[in-house]
């Protein structure tokens, strides 16, 4: 005999915000998209939401406490860009970089690195 009482999840949602959590209770989410704010209210409790019913409107988010990016901070290094791209090399040159255990991420980074530094030496000093 199942003895969970079935609650309908706004329901829920309201009574969690007033700080009363029910017992033995089983959730009806009646198939339907529910905003995140209302999810972070059930998980904070403990209750699970299935990620398929979880709905995120980008117009909800409050950017307001969010500082600025300045010149400063992209001049100083405080922000750091990542890039996503995608290589084509030669199978045996794949094969070597797995047989030898080569961290991709590393190796392109430091190559990278050392190219604009031998790029901006020889501008620097063009008789090199």
């Amino acid at each position: 005999m199942n003895n969970l009482n079935k609650i309908y999840w706004k329901d829920l949602v309201n009574l969690l915000r007033q700080n009363k959590n029910p017992e033995n209770i089983t959730i009806d989410f009646n198939n339907e998209l529910i905003p995140a704010k209302d999810v972070s209210v059930l998980n904070r409790f403990g209750y699970r939401v299935p990620e398929k019913l979880v709905f995120y409107n980008d117009e909800d988010i409050d950017f307001s406490d969010d500082a600025d990016i300045t010149e400063d901070d992209l001049s100083s290094g405080k922000i750091n860009w990542n890039f996503k791209t995608e290589i084509q090399l030669k199978p045996e040159i794949s094969e070597w970089i797995k047989n030898e255990r080569i961290d991709m991420k590393v190796l392109v980074s430091t190559l990278i690195e050392n190219f604009y530094q031998s790029v901006k030496l020889l501008k620097n000093n063009p008789t090199i």
